[in-house]
């Protein structure tokens, strides 16, 4: 239903910015 459907989206873009976050973390640490 639409409440599952706004559960997954929500954890999808939860995933993705924690990825991108750690992705930063490596290029800070790779930098330095």
């Amino acid at each position: 239903g639409l409440a599952d459907y706004m559960i997954d989206y929500n954890l999808g873009r939860t995933t993705q910015q924690i990825y991108e976050v750690k992705k930063i973390d490596n290029d800070y640490f790779v930098d330095n």
